[in-house]
């Protein structure tokens, strides 16, 4: 009875206050990047955004902004709760001003430089104003100068600002010249410090291929599995699947006859798992499994007691870029009979900024292409534009935003 009366009262809250449940779980596996990634994949399906840290912003723990979920400070690797909870109480005061602010109002507490490097690196102060870059290659200096400040301050040093009603002078300090870290390298920070990154991810640049493969999510197959039963409640031992993600680790080993062989692990946005790759397929294939290769991988799943569950690799073609790929003649899109300037994909929604039609959305950005999205919101009853989200209206696409609205409210004419 207790277990049916949490069953209901669970559900209850996911249909109900989905933003809220899902806060609530991401902050209870502080630390499991793979139930993490699990639970921010679930939430964006239901069209809720997890945003980045902000210092101004973040809470201790994941909390609701705006209908979306903030990433918590505490989630940060290398930030403490002790250093998290003056921030916040600083804050109470006035939001942080500047990254210059931040280092003045905090130097009376115990500034760890690595704590400091850690939100930097994940983009906590990104809305200050000054890139990343260059807060990388000057913080320490700021820090220090800030401490000295708060010491001279304490010791009576100047004491003369304090007279006549005279405020403090504020921190002042020239950045260098650096230009912006590019794309790849802000998501390489945030993936170090996070597990996971905000400014997009890596695989976006092959989004139109991977719309075209029936590929399965890492993270699906992951959740839907029990180590300690050995089995998943959707996928079956040995079935065949295809999965899509960067290389972002490989180990070369021998058999014990000798024979090379490796063990690659696949990484896409959420979620990674190992492939196994046997001799055969390793001398077929393996000039395609080198780091950062973005790849569709194909073989059949490994579910064994105790361990998480592999991919036995048979097949692999390395993924081409959005701006090279060519569709396939077998995977043209839908609707061939009108032009690209002619076609349009309707989707009936209830309403625009419902999460169903966020999750839409999402899943059409996801297939970068030439074909307008049209919104009709049976609230109003209204066409409207989806404002630059343009799609390649693939099978796989199709049969996605299918499930999601149902058959009836998806329509490529």
């Amino acid at each position: 009875t207790v277990y049916a009366v949490t069953s209901y009262r669970t559900a209850y809250l996911k249909a109900n206050y989905p933003t809220e449940y899902y806060a609530a779980l991401m902050t209870s596996v502080l630390g499991d990047t793979v139930k993490l990634g699990n639970y921010i994949s679930e939430a964006q399906h239901l069209g809720i955004s997890v945003l980045a840290p902000d210092i101004n912003e973040s809470d201790l723990h994941f909390s609701v902004v705006d209908g979306n979920i903030r990433f918590g400070l505490l989630a940060i690797k290398n930030v403490g709760r002790v250093f998290v909870e003056e921030i916040i109480a600083a804050r109470r005061e006035r939001p942080f001003e500047s990254f210059l602010d931040f280092a003045d109002r905090m130097a009376g507490n115990e500034l760890n430089r690595r704590q400091v490097e850690a939100l930097i690196k994940c983009g906590a102060f990104d809305r200050l104003g000054v890139y990343r870059s260059r807060l990388l290659a000057a913080y320490e200096s700021i820090l220090d100068d800030a401490t000295a400040r708060a010491r001279n301050n304490l010791s009576g040093q100047i004491d003369l600002f304090s007279l006549g009603n005279v405020g403090m002078p504020k921190l002042s300090f020239s950045y260098p010249e650096l230009p912006e870290f590019n794309t790849r390298e802000r998501l390489m920070l945030e993936k170090e410090i996070v597990g996971m990154s905000f400014s997009g991810h890596l695989l976006d640049d092959y989004s139109r291929h991977i719309a075209t493969l029936r590929a399965e999510s890492i993270s699906d197959i992951l959740e839907s599995y029990s180590e300690e039963t050995g089995e998943s409640d959707r996928y079956t031992d040995k079935e065949r699947v295809r999965v899509a993600g960067l290389v972002t680790a490989r180990t070369n080993k021998n058999t014990r006859s000798g024979d090379p062989m490796a063990f690659v692990t696949v990484e896409d946005r959420f979620a990674a798992m190992e492939l196994v790759v046997f001799p055969k397929v390793l001398e077929k294939y393996g000039t395609e499994l080198y780091l950062e290769n973005a790849i569709e991988a194909e073989g059949t799943l490994s579910f064994r007691e105790g361990e998480a569950p592999k991919l036995l690799l048979s097949g692999v073609q390395s993924l081409k870029p959005n701006a090279t790929f060519v569709v396939p003649e077998a995977v043209k899109p839908v609707g061939e009979g009108k032009t690209e300037s002619e076609r349009r994909l309707y989707l009936k929604v209830p309403h625009v900024e419902s999460p169903v039609a966020e999750a839409a959305l999402r899943l059409c950005r996801a297939a970068e292409g030439d074909v307008p999205v049209v919104l009709y919101e049976t609230e109003s009853k209204r066409y409207l534009s989806a404002k630059d989200v343009a799609v390649l209206p693939v099978e796989a696409l199709l049969a996605g935003l299918a499930s999601l609205l149902g058959k009836e409210n998806v329509v490529l004419r």
